[in-house]
């Protein structure tokens, strides 16, 4: 499932300026923020890089919770969480792709919600 284009809707030169920065998003969202405030297109790659960051926040939570539970040998929930966390390193690396190509698409089934306007 591919998540919604808005590309077109960004300025060219915004995003021939910042998607360098804009890859930065993925691993620490907040730099873009504060490296170039202004530009539309690096804020957009900074609310899909929070996105990810507090998903995978809360599965680490989840994870050690349920991680020394008596569950034996085979845990369920960790096991669903280390699926969890596999899909959004596909998402991470989808979007550095998706900035460093000047792209603006909204990362599969999480990147419509929107945290930064």
């Amino acid at each position: 499932m591919m998540g919604t284009d808005y590309t077109s809707s960004f300025d060219p030169q915004d995003i021939e300026a910042n998607k360098g920065i804009s890859l930065v998003a993925y691993i620490l969202f907040f730099v873009p923020l504060l490296a170039v405030p202004a530009s539309k297109f690096a804020r957009f790659h900074a609310n899909q890089g929070l996105i990810v960051f507090i998903i995978a926040v809360f599965c680490s939570i989840v994870q050690n919770i349920f991680w020394f539970g008596s569950w034996g040998f085979f845990n369920p929930f960790v096991a669903v969480i280390g699926v969890v966390q596999v899909a959004l390193l596909a998402c991470i690396v989808y979007g550095i792709i998706n900035s460093l190509n000047g792209r603006a698409i909204e990362l599969p089934i999480i990147g419509k919600f929107r945290i930064l306007t």
